[in-house]
């Protein structure tokens, strides 16, 4: 998993992560949601951070994405995956609106269930809220890599 902020200013070098299978991790300080919500905390910063991938969506028409919303284990799984699923679909309209078509933005909402989950609960059973941070975030992949596959089934496995 690479973090955005690694790779904000070197368009190459996303290109190589996108195209590679790589995870391409935005964290909260890079797109913010309100606390607690699906809602963009500031769609235009979230734009800006997107600035790079929208670029590379344009200049390589047959490229697909899958953007996976992700939660910290506060609620039941179930809700954490609908509500995660709504946090990856505020980022895919940025997309459109950008001019990316549809059909090659796909979105996953993971909750806590998946393979790029940070175990966040201490062993008393306490959200750690020095871990869960990082699973309130949004994740990019190429939807054709295998990462994007196993991601997929992962969620399919726990359910």
């Amino acid at each position: 998993m690479i973090p955005y902020e690694r790779l904000a200013e070197r368009e190459e070098a996303l290109g190589k992560v996108l195209s590679g299978g790589d995870v391409l991790d935005f964290d909260e300080t890079a797109i913010r949601f309100l606390p607690d919500s699906t809602l963009l905390a500031d769609t235009g910063a979230a734009r800006k951070s997107l600035s790079h991938v929208i670029d590379y969506m344009l200049d390589h028409p047959d490229f697909e994405l899958l953007i996976c919303g992700t939660t910290a284990s506060a609620e039941s799984r179930d809700s954490c995956i609908a509500f995660s699923e709504k946090r990856a679909e505020a980022i895919r309209e940025i997309l459109l609106n950008a001019g990316i078509g549809g059909d090659r933005v796909h979105t996953l909402g993971y909750g806590y269930s998946s393979p790029l989950y940070i175990p966040d609960r201490d062993g008393e059973g306490v959200l750690d809220e020095r871990v869960a941070p990082q699973n309130r975030s949004v994740k990019l992949v190429d939807r054709r890599a295998d990462t994007a596959a196993e991601i997929i089934n992962g969620l399919s496995l726990v359910g």
